[in-house]
């Protein structure tokens, strides 16, 4: 992650007032690798190893193993989901604040301010960012990419890929063509934060504090990955199951090994079309229209300070409320 900052406070002290105020920028570039299984995910099951009973049709029980499969160098099941390698994930910050320390008597002090805080929508600097149209979705299998910019026009899908998602029947437009936001999602405008304190000397010794706030945050990047890493098409497993190439169990067991079967020739077929079931969707989509991208936490406290230095405090924490984008579940 790399962040740049632009920060800045002021203070301005006049009779009973101390004012304070400042802001802040934060470009923030978060590269990120979501995919961990970049090497694939195999399998060295018994096939090879087994016997097999030509009267039942059946392996015998009991027999064979992985591990002897796996010293062979004969693979039963191969697998690679396309590997997109890093995220581009883009957004700024921006926040701003003023606060007012009133000195209103000898006894009295109250603390008066609000905070504004505006976080941008993530962009993908390869645009490898999709999304749904709430509008549609009842009756197309469609995806929307970001601006103008084409599914066949973002880097890192392999062609076979986007016509294997073709055939399953997903069509997709630009977010300018659907009248939605470049980015996909619109920023959340109204994140104003209120900061309440209140200081009262009850005695020579004794102080009674209470205070009240509340915070935004924006959405955690986790959550977007989440969603993205399986969200079609950018999404796609290929496949090699060597030990059942003809649909049977017993395939490897009744069958020689081949000089294409060992590790070191064998291959996953990453430009055939992958026959995708026809429930075959994404589990999790967000739904744009409800977007807030922040997260809302509320404070209040309340204490007395003695001159002894003990120190007695309430503090009472609203739950984070995360405001942001409803899921849609497919089936």
């Amino acid at each position: 992650m790399t962040g740049y900052v632009v920060e800045d406070n002021l203070t301005w002290v006049r009779g009973k007032h101390t004012v304070k105020l400042g802001g802040k920028f934060r470009w923030e570039q978060n590269n990120v690798r979501e995919l961990q299984q970049a090497q694939g995910s195999h399998t060295f099951g018994n096939s090879w190893t087994a016997l097999f009973d030509p009267a039942t049709d059946q392996t015998i029980p009991f027999t064979g193993n992985g591990m002897a499969s796996m010293a062979l160098g004969l693979p039963t099941y191969l697998s690679a989901q396309n590997n997109r390698g890093y995220f581009y994930f883009r957004q700024r910050e921006t926040g701003v604040y003023i606060q007012d320390t009133w000195r209103v008597t000898n006894r009295l002090t109250l603390d008066l301010g609000l905070r504004w805080d505006r976080w941008s929508a993530y962009s993908e600097q390869q645009n490898r960012f999709v999304q749904i149209d709430p509008t549609t979705l009842a009756t197309k299998f469609q995806v929307v990419t970001p601006g103008n910019t084409t599914l066949e026009q973002i880097p890192g899908i392999p062609q076979s890929q986007i016509a294997s998602w073709a055939r399953r029947g997903l069509t997709w437009v630009t977010a300018n063509q659907a009248g939605m936001p470049s980015n996909l999602l619109s920023p959340d405008n109204n994140n104003f934060g209120p900061r309440i304190g209140m200081a009262y000397k009850i005695g020579t010794r004794s102080v009674l504090r209470a205070s009240y706030g509340e915070y935004f945050w924006t959405m955690p990047l986790s959550q977007i990955l989440q969603t993205m890493r399986v969200t079609p098409p950018l999404n796609l497993r290929y496949e090699n199951p060597l030990g059942t190439l003809d649909g049977t169990s017993t395939y490897g067991t009744r069958t020689l090994p081949g000089a294409n079967s060992f590790i070191g020739n064998v291959r996953i077929d990453t430009n055939g079309i992958v026959t995708l079931p026809p429930a075959a969707q994404s589990g999790l989509l967000m739904d744009g229209r409800n977007w807030k991208e922040a997260i809302l936490a509320a404070t209040w406290s309340s204490g007395i300070r003695s001159a002894n230095g003990k120190v007695n405090t309430t503090t009472w924490r609203a739950p984070a409320r995360t405001r942001r984008a409803t899921a849609i579940c497919c089936a």
